[in-house]
Order: structure tokens, then sequence, then C-alpha cells
């Protein structure tokens, strides 16, 4: 499990934001993706987190996070 690693757009991560919605994509679930995430937002000290299960995996599992957020500009997901 991470503690407080913020997570960078990639192949594992897709981070998306979109008229006041911040999706955090996470590919290929594995159990150890399992945890709580946050997002942060600029030049605030306002967070939002959800806590992810994992109850199956595989190379098609995808998980999806999204909080809406109007007028926030979204700062760093974390795990």
């Amino acid at each position: 499990m991470f503690l407080f690693q913020e997570i960078d757009h990639g192949k594992k991560y897709e981070i998306r934001s979109s008229n006041g919605t911040h999706k955090l994509h996470i590919n290929d679930v594995v159990g150890e993706d399992e945890g709580k995430y946050s997002i942060t937002f600029k030049d605030t000290d306002v967070t939002s987190t959800a806590k992810l299960t994992v109850k199956g995996t595989g190379s098609s599992n995808i998980a999806l996070i999204g909080v809406n957020m109007i007028n926030m500009e979204s700062s760093k997901w974390i795990i």
C-alpha cells in the first residue's frame, strides 16, 4: 500500500478534468491498488477522499474515481 504518494498520469493512472468533474482512471487493477485516494485542489484547503476496494483483478479491470467540484482546478491525486 502507498502512503501519500502523488499520482502521475501514465499507463497505470489516467487523470482527467473537464467541466468541474475530476476523474482518476486506474488501469489493470490489482489488490495492491486498494486504499484511499484523495484529490486536492489548487490554492485551497479542499480535499476529497474515496476508498477503493478491489474484489477482482485482471487486465480488463478498470477503476474510476470521480469528483464533481465546479470552479475548482485540481492540483494532484494522492494515494
